[in-house]
């Protein structure tokens, strides 16, 4: 019984994923995250029988992802109303509008966010030298340990999150220069990302030059064959090796103490190991199977918080009277690791555990609401300006994938802001 439940929650994954595939949507990349980080690790998991939790709680986990995808994808069907919106269509689109990538409108709004990318650079460099003394003494806890809080209205803070923001809302300018045939800039911004990512260790940084390469392979391969899905096997380890490694070189420390102690066999050594044991991002899956475990029977949980503090975005928790609950991450965070005086530390259980950590088993009808967030984010991202839309894909693309991961307050805050942004520039451009 659990082996089947495994195998037909991966189903559904797999039949969820090449729906949004087929409507050329980019909650694809929502759907490719849930599927790399919960639907077939928990499939092998399973059929392997290497867990270390309950049976009942591994079946109660197949369950809950069985009823999600379902709820999501008739919620899907109807709000689409059956009809391809076909958002990832953007190289269609930009050979037929190659006077528009030459207009001075467009190059405007492309100098401005190549501006960003590398001011965002520029500002780091500058942090790293100014705190640190040099980029080979810069590491994440040292950047970490700076005021990180915008509302803190402290200007190292201002200047770290404004570096940020910019970053990944202009990102994806790496893909409108790729399919512009302006290769030299898209490789030049790409770089820019890679030593930013190189500098701060935040993973979540590089996601733009990875979803810019994921989308340049799905507009090329719009069937998914037996070649397909090995290619999309394939890019998916290497993103996953990506990303942990990233990990790895976050805890060497500095830059100077990487490159006394780095030996490549070493460093693959532990990103295998990190990626094979849990230990990584294959493992936030557990998260959720701790809390099933545990019937959610943990202070705050059950009480949709995130949902909550969606609602109230704009209001900063600080400033909000009590209104806005605190970060739930940091919840949950709490009661993994069993410390409820905890205030710092938060995890992510992938989209499926934070629906169950805030809503138990309804959280299953929050697949309704994403569904009509897919719709929306959708009709959002589908510009004609080819610039804009083409940005605004990669800056979604990530949002999705950090929702996926369990971190959904974070992904939607990053999203938006991303979005705003962009809407702004592009209609200040003259």
């Amino acid at each position: 019984m659990n082996v089947a439940m495994a195998f037909l929650q991966l189903g559904t994954g797999c039949i969820v994923a090449y729906y949004e595939y087929r409507r050329s949507s980019i909650s694809v990349f929502l759907w490719a995250t849930l599927l790399l980080m919960f639907g077939f690790p928990h499939c092998v998991t399973v059929l392997c029988g290497t867990f270390d939790y309950d049976p009942v709680t591994m079946l109660q986990a197949s369950l809950f992802v069985v009823l999600f995808n379902t709820a999501y994808l008739v919620a899907r069907i109807i709000t689409s109303g059956g009809k391809n919106q076909n958002t990832l269509n953007f190289r269609e689109q930009s050979e037929d509008n190659q006077q528009t990538l030459r207009s001075t409108r467009s190059l405007h709004l492309v100098t401005i966010l190549c501006i960003c990318i590398f001011a965002s650079l520029f500002i780091r460099v500058v942090f790293a030298v100014l705190f640190f003394g040099g980029l080979e003494a810069t590491s994440w806890a040292a950047f970490y340990a700076l005021p990180h809080s915008p509302y803190d209205f402290n200007m190292i803070s201002i200047l770290l999150g404004v570096s940020d923001t910019l970053l990944l809302a202009a990102g994806g300018i790496v893909l409108t220069f790729w399919i512009s045939r302006k290769y030299f800039s898209s490789i030049a911004c790409m770089l820019a990302i890679l030593g930013y990512a190189i500098i701060t260790r935040n993973r979540v940084t590089i996601l733009p030059v990875l979803v810019s390469i994921i989308l340049l392979y799905i507009s090329k391969n719009k069937k998914i064959g037996i070649k397909q899905v090995l290619s999309l096997a394939i890019l998916a380890i290497c993103i996953v090796y990506t990303v942990d490694g990233l990990r790895v070189f976050r805890h060497y420390g500095t830059v100077a103490q990487f490159r006394e102690m780095f030996d490549f066999r070493d460093f693959n050594r532990r990103v295998w190991q990190m990626i094979t044991t849990g230990e990584g991002e294959l493992g936030l899956r557990n998260i959720f199977y701790y809390f099933l475990e545990h019937d959610n029977r943990f202070p705050q949980f059950g009480e949709a918080r995130t949902y909550v503090r969606l609602l109230l975005m704009p209001l900063p928790s600080k400033y909000s009277f009590g209104l806005k609950p605190p970060d739930f991450a940091v919840s949950m965070g709490s009661a993994y690791i069993g410390d409820f005086s905890n205030t710092m530390i938060s995890v992510h259980p992938t989209l499926y555990g934070d629906c169950y950590a805030n809503l138990g088993w309804f959280g299953i009808l929050l697949a309704i609401f994403w569904a009509v967030f897919a719709f929306t984010i959708d009709k959002i991202a589908d510009r004609k300006n080819l610039v804009l839309k083409s940005v605004l894909l990669v800056v979604f693309g990530c949002m999705y994938v950090i929702i996926g991961r369990g971190s959904v307050y974070n992904g939607c805050y990053m999203g938006f802001v991303s979005a705003i942004f962009l809407f702004v520039a592009a209609a200040v451009v003259p």
